[in-house]
């Protein structure tokens, strides 16, 4: 089943030869990594062989994603995010963000405080990847980091 952008409409793929509609159809779906994180649910109806009926799809909500280190203010502040130790085992981890690194860019945005860099990844769903800049030995590395789960 695909939701469009809007919301509001949807298709779906659906195989069968024998369609008894004694019950409501009903639909649970995970929602793509870039989804707003609350899920929900989309009530409206569906035409299957010139027969409209009622539909729900569920939504499920996303877990918050965040980047698995110890993190603090460069000082002064204003310089980016130091990384103090990365979370063992985690996606930061293995997407190579390592203690000294300096965060500055989080998906385009720049992040000169843990604050910005919070604000940046509210509502961004555990799995999704962005592009992190740091700065690291003097030179910019930019990272692929899929966020991890918020604990």
């Amino acid at each position: 089943m695909s939701i469009a952008a809007d919301g509001k409409s949807a298709t779906a793929q659906i195989t069968g030869s024998v369609w008894d509609f004694i019950r409501p159809f009903v639909v649970n779906v995970v929602a793509d990594i870039d989804a707003p994180l609350a899920g929900g649910t989309f009530s409206g109806t569906f035409t299957l062989d010139g027969v409209t009926q009622p539909l729900t799809v569920n939504i499920t909500p996303g877990i918050q994603g965040i980047i698995a280190a110890n993190l603090r203010n460069t000082g002064p502040a204003g310089g980016g995010v130091r990384v103090l130790a990365v979370d063992p085992g985690s996606n930061t981890d293995a997407a190579g963000l390592l203690p000294g690194d300096v965060i500055i860019e989080v998906a385009g945005t720049l992040t000169p405080t843990v604050n910005d860099l919070d604000n940046v990844l509210s509502g961004k769903r555990s799995g999704a990847t962005y592009p992190v800049t740091v700065k690291r030995g003097g030179a910019l590395v930019t990272l692929q980091i899929p966020l991890d789960p918020e604990p």
